[in-house]
């Protein structure tokens, strides 16, 4: 039903002169991208084996200044 709103409302309201489908279009696009905004998005999806493990970070890696260099924590 909206994405018949949402079209009509396009093609009569924006192309067209209809005051009435303009808003009806409006109202009808913005309940459908609020829909889409409040879905949550599956980034990743996998069945992990009994003994694997899964490690969620969002820290950069910390590298060394140079070859062969090691990396001093605290500095």
């Amino acid at each position: 039903m909206f994405q018949y709103l949402r079209r009509r409302g396009l093609r009569e309201g924006f192309l067209g002169e209809s005051r009435l489908w303009m808003v009806i279009g409006v109202a009808a696009w913005s309940v459908h991208l609020l829909r889409r905004l409040r879905e949550p998005k599956v980034v990743y999806q996998a069945e992990l084996e009994p003994g694997q493990s899964l490690v969620i970070s969002d820290l950069a890696p910390i590298e060394a200044k140079g070859p062969g260099k090691s990396v001093k924590l605290g500095e």
